[in-house]
């Protein structure tokens, strides 16, 4: 499914994409340097993954971001124990103590 999101991805590596770059060059006028239209750009399809599978990895990065805050607790010698949770109103994954 494609779908646009305002959000940024890693746009080197998306554009550098074999499929991507065909898409490109398949629209690109060629003149002495081959240029492409902003509007083509703009028309450019960018598959993202399903909002489950979205909040699968948020929740999986979340539990990661909590762990890495556990053992740089157990690095600094203890205090409270910390944990990152996702917020299911907002998605936002925060800090617990």
């Amino acid at each position: 499914m494609m779908e646009r999101s305002a959000r940024r991805i890693n746009a080197p590596a998306f554009l550098s994409l074999p499929g991507v770059q065909a898409w490109i060059k398949d629209r690109a006028e060629m003149t002495i340097v081959a240029s492409i239209k902003t509007k083509a750009m703009q028309q450019l399809p960018v598959p993202l993954p399903s909002i489950e599978e979205q909040r699968r990895m948020s929740d999986l990065l979340c539990a990661l971001d909590s762990q890495i805050e556990a053992h740089h607790q157990v690095v600094a010698g203890g205090g409270t124990r910390a944990r990152r949770t996702r917020d299911p109103a907002d998605g936002e994954c925060s800090l617990v103590r």
